[in-house]
């Protein structure tokens, strides 16, 4: 197989060499068969519920490969003994001896080479029997060593065997085990969003394996017994369904704090090395933050969790910023509170400067208590690139967090928005592809992949995957606005008005620039006017949002660059988040030879 891999015939194609990889790699840690969801979400990075009904990617794919290997044995590989093939019908490959190589390429009658006339039959039957030694324990070694699976694992949510007043320490123990878990760059971690939503313990282990992508899953209870609180984790190879290390820790209830933080540790420790790996030098050393700012922070992840409601992460501020206050050296709090003040200036939820000192200062504090704090790492990288302008300082920055944790699923996707604001989309969908293989299930993820679509002007792919988007989840109405930007590029404008205007009433507003420029280029220009009108009426006295931004659209579709113009050099100046993609979004394309245009472009560091 690594022949192959590196042969001419498979030097451009990346997804098929990947492809390749994870069948024979299937077949060598014993699978007897390989499904196509399996191959769709582990090799095209497709979701859970694929429908292979409606999408032949896997089916196309293979096509291709058992192409590629025909042109490679009629070439680079033709004297290779031992030939790999993916049968018609089954994603299960097949190694067979080459029949050059099993009967001899040439040889008369006193030869000796196999299977000619000049050997007895007792030599041919020893040869026959060496032959089956070698090749037998050539490929013992290879799925021992060598086809060995990157080690990756997911933690499930620990159930609660009693005292409902135990729920919050399951989930602390849970998050806690994968962050520490996550600290290993040896180490593929799920992410928890994804692995949260496996809550039963007596799920299918093997299906919960696919879905997530993983080989082992870690379970686990928590029980409190009078004086003492048990706590259980079995790990689990999700192929085999076989438990490969279990442990039972005992601690006394009076200090539950301090009994999870020494249990988290000891558990991810003898997790990691029961997968062995040796190095675990990168968990974090232990602070126990007192119990009154613990609580604050658990109310604030609870909190921020509550992405529907912008006065929830106010509130969620508050409670961190007292939780900081109580325990100065309280790292996870410091980062959290770095993490969520970068996370509302991007959204421009208030006052976008108020934010940015906050999310710098906590970072920094982070980053003195804590120097591998990913979190940290990460809201440094957004405000170098969303207020700084600093793209070379944010791109090491984003770099230092995957080189940190390369399992941080937040980390790649950031990472992909800021590359796709430079226009470098190929690269942008790389991270996008990483981190849907560490968080599988979540669809947002899809819908900035269609984003990255959009912007590179690939519509018909954009639109396909808004509209997979929406087939898990009709609620999700920013995809309408995706399909109708792409819709209006088309020219296809009735049809983009109709997209923008099936979001629900209380979203509408999001979209009321882009319907408005569709509306004027589509000949309704009083309507268009109209609703700009309505905007100029609310937006120079806004402190959210991107109104500016918005309101450039429609002057855009009216053809009146000039206000154009001046609503993005005031976007500018307000900090507003979309001015970052003028670069790249084709709904500006009529601006992009005008001076004004490219000093902005300048400012922007664009």
């Amino acid at each position: 197989m690594e022949r192959i891999l590196a042969a001419p015939e498979f030097a451009n194609a990346v997804r098929l060499r990947e492809f390749l990889s994870f069948l024979v790699e299937e077949a060598l840690s014993g699978a007897e068969s390989i499904k196509e969801v399996t191959v769709a979400m582990r090799v095209f990075n497709r979701r859970a519920s694929f429908d292979p009904s409606g999408d032949s990617v896997v089916r196309v794919g293979a096509l291709h490969l058992r192409n590629r290997l025909r042109e490679y044995y009629a070439g680079t590989g033709r004297l290779d003994e031992v030939v790999i093939e993916v049968p018609k019908g089954s994603y299960l490959p097949v190694f067979r001896r080459a029949d050059g190589a099993a009967n001899g390429a040439s040889g008369g009658a006193s030869g000796g080479t196999l299977g000619s006339p000049g050997l007895s039959r007792k030599a041919m039957a020893a040869a026959a029997g060496i032959l089956l030694v070698l090749v037998a324990g050539a490929w013992w070694l290879a799925r021992a060593t060598v086809h060995r699976p990157d080690p990756s694992i997911a933690v499930l949510p620990m159930a609660n065997l009693g005292d409902p007043g135990m729920d919050r320490l399951c989930q602390a123990f849970t998050e806690d085990l994968t962050t520490e878990l996550a600290r290993l760059p040896q180490l593929r971690v799920t992410a928890r969003t994804s692995a949260v939503q496996f809550r039963s313990q007596n799920g299918d282990m093997r299906d919960i394996g696919e879905r997530l992508g993983v080989a082992h899953v870690l379970e686990g209870s928590v029980r409190k017994e009078g004086s003492t609180i048990r706590f259980t984790v079995q790990l689990i190879d999700t192929r085999s369904r076989y438990h490969i290390w279990s442990e039972a820790y005992e601690r006394d209830a009076k200090d539950v704090l301090a009994a999870e933080a020494e249990v988290t540790r000891l558990a991810a420790t003898g997790a990691a090395g029961r997968l062995g790996i040796a190095d675990l030098s990168a968990f974090a050393p232990a602070h126990l933050p007192s119990a009154e700012a613990h609580d604050l922070f658990w109310r604030a992840r609870y909190l921020r969790a509550d992405k529907l409601h912008p006065e929830a992460w106010v509130q969620a501020v508050e409670l961190l910023e007292q939780a900081v206050r109580g325990d100065p050296r309280y790292t996870e709090a410091w980062a959290a509170l770095a993490s969520l003040s970068a996370n509302m200036a991007f959204h421009r939820i208030g006052g976008f400067d108020t934010h940015m000192a906050r999310a710098r200062s906590a970072a920094a504090k982070t980053i003195e208590l804590d120097p591998r704090n990913p979190d940290a790492h990460l809201a440094l990288a957004e405000i170098q690139w969303l207020q700084d302008h600093d793209w070379a300082a944010a791109e090491r920055s984003f770099r230092r967090v995957i080189d940190l944790n390369p399992s941080f699923a937040p980390g790649h996707g950031w990472f992909a928005i800021a590359l796709l604001s430079r226009g470098r989309f190929d690269e942008a969908m790389g991270q996008l592809d990483t981190s849907v293989r560490l968080n599988p299930l979540p669809y947002v993820v899809s819908n900035d992949r269609a984003t990255v679509h959009y912007v590179a002007r690939r519509y018909d792919e954009s639109i396909a995957r808004c509209r997979q988007v929406l087939a898990i989840d009709p609620r999700y109405w920013f995809a309408h606005i995706v399909i109708g930007n792409c819709l209006r590029a088309k020219g296809r404008y009735a049809e983009a008005i109709q997209e923008y205007r099936l979001l629900p009433k209380e979203d509408l507003d999001a979209a009321t620039g882009n319907l408005g420029n569709v509306l004027a280029l589509a000949g309704q220009r009083q309507e268009a006017t109209a609703l700009l009108s309505k905007m100029l009426a609310v937006v120079p006295d806004s402190d959210e949002g991107n109104g500016w931004v918005r309101v450039s659209y429609i002057q855009i579709g009216l053809g009146d660059k000039a206000a154009a113009l001046t609503s993005l050099e005031n976007a500018y100046a307000h900090h507003e988040t979309d001015a970052n993609y003028i670069g790249v979004d084709p709904i500006y394309d009529p601006l992009r030879n005008e001076p004004r245009f490219k000093a902005l472009l300048k400012e922007l560091g664009l």
